[in-house]
């Protein structure tokens, strides 16, 4: 009984692209979601949450912050936010809407 080789199985392994192709996704809507606020510039007031559920990173701007929870925002915190449109990248044939967090 020797232990099984993992490098050369013929299981296939997950790549990057299945692995995003399958995580939840967010909707415009979606309520009482709790995160981590991964990334955070003071300067600039902007950062990005990673959900709990499992989902992409969300960008969040200090506009969609209620005055009494700008003190509880910073790198590592958990904070609990809605999804809303954000405003629409646009590009040269198409414009695409954003998703954007509100912090609760």
């Amino acid at each position: 009984m020797g232990r099984k080789n993992t490098y050369f199985s013929t299981e296939k392994r997950k790549t990057r692209r299945e692995k995003r192709k399958n995580r939840t996704k967010l909707q415009p809507g979606d309520r009482k979601l709790a995160g981590e606020v991964v990334l955070f510039d003071s300067v600039k007031l902007f950062g990005f949450i990673r959900p709990f559920n499992g989902a992409a990173n969300i960008h969040f701007t200090m506009c969609n912050v209620p005055h009494n929870r700008k003190r509880c925002v910073g790198e590592g915190r958990t904070v609990y936010f809605d999804v809303i449109l954000g405003v629409p990248i646009i590009r040269k044939k198409s414009s695409r809407p954003t998703l954007t967090a509100k912090i609760r």
